[in-house]
């Protein structure tokens, strides 16, 4: 069964959508008319409003406040129109809120306040006659700081690799989120950034801005500082996935090394925060074995792995003996190479 509902409509309205008792109501202009007050027929398949001139239900009258938004920043303007459902075109209809004439339909004021605030006001509707109504209505929105969170693990970015950072504004869809972040490059998937500074030992400044009447409004900035990777230490791959970092290690253990590898002994979450495996390269190492009759032995790898001759002099060492892995070379993502310090290794 269609709906009959009568609006008094500012021209402003016309084209927006109106929820009443639950019905989506999308308003149209009439052609051949420009009077203000429309009956408008809601009908279930489509939901869909018609405005026609039919005769005008006088005994569903009622103030409505429409708001352009209930979540308001504080000192922000707060905008809803004010319409009259059933509207009599032979009556005269004034506005007031908090004792004050609202000029036209619309309603503007500066929110000052945080958290949730109401108002009141009412319709007086006064007909040919001189005699007069009030249609109360009511109205509330919530005042909020302008608040942006921009988070990461630990506080600080570091340059020339892929840096994960979650940006939202409380109260916004990230859909209606823009950024701008200097000294970077970046992109996202909602609301998580893929940021990637280009300039360490420099500040990665982040912009949020959001879409409001189609204007891009900055909501807050966050400063990080640009860190280059730090430098890892040096470790030996056992054959369990372990990482052994120096000192006494076992002969079995030791023959069956599968590699020289690097470990962030101070930074242990910056693989977690960076989401990347490999941020570093071995390019090369060497190990220096000692010998009371022959002198010092120098062995050179030019890659990560353990040589033939390496595994050779590995297997031949007795208990008590000692050897370091030195001068190993890395490279790490953001272009830096670094000379590690040695690894003592020592044969229970």
């Amino acid at each position: 069964m269609a709906v009959v509902l009568t609006v008094s409509l500012p021209t402003s309205v016309v084209g927006d959508v109106l929820t009443i008792e639950g019905e989506e109501i999308v308003f149209e202009k009439m052609d051949d008319s420009n009077d203000k007050t429309k009956q408008i027929v809601n009908t279930e398949q489509p939901k869909k409003v018609v405005i026609s001139h039919d005769p005008i239900d006088q005994e569903k009258k009622q103030a409505l406040v429409i708001p352009h938004s209930t979540n308001i920043f504080r000192g922000w303007q707060y905008v809803a129109d004010i319409v009259m459902l059933n509207a009599d075109p032979s009556c005269d209809y004034t506005i007031f809120v908090n004792g004050k004439i609202v000029e036209g339909n619309r309603l503007r004021f500066s929110v000052a306040h945080l958290g949730r605030c109401t108002f009141e006001g009412y319709i007086l509707e006064t007909n040919k006659k001189g005699k007069s109504v009030k249609y109360p209505f009511a109205g509330e929105y919530y005042g909020m700081e302008p608040h942006i969170d921009v988070l990461n693990e630990m506080d600080v970015l570091f340059a020339g690799v892929v840096n994960k950072l979650n940006i939202s504004v409380p109260g916004e869809a990230s859909s209606n989120i823009s950024v701008d972040i200097t000294n970077a490059t970046f992109g996202n998937i909602g609301s998580h950034f893929d940021v990637t500074p280009t300039t360490p030992h420099s500040l990665c400044q982040v912009s949020v801005f959001v879409k409001i009447d189609e204007k891009q409004v900055c909501m807050g900035t966050k400063r990080f500082r640009v860190l280059p990777l730090p430098r890892p230490d040096a470790s030996l791959r056992l054959e369990s996935g372990n990482m052994f970092n120096g000192g006494k290690i076992g002969k079995e253990d030791l023959v069956n090394v599968k590699d020289v590898a690097t470990m962030l002994t101070d930074w242990s979450d910056l693989s977690k925060m960076l989401d990347v495996k490999n941020l570093y390269t071995i390019l090369n190492f060497d190990m220096k074995f000692f010998n009371p009759k022959s002198g010092v032995e120098v062995l050179h790898s030019e890659s990560n792995e353990i040589t033939g001759k390496m595994r050779e002099k590995i297997n031949s060492l007795s208990s008590g003996a000692q050897f370091y892995v030195t001068n190993v070379k890395v490279k790490s993502l953001d272009g830096n190479t670094h000379v590690l310090p040695p690894l003592e290794v020592i044969v229970k």
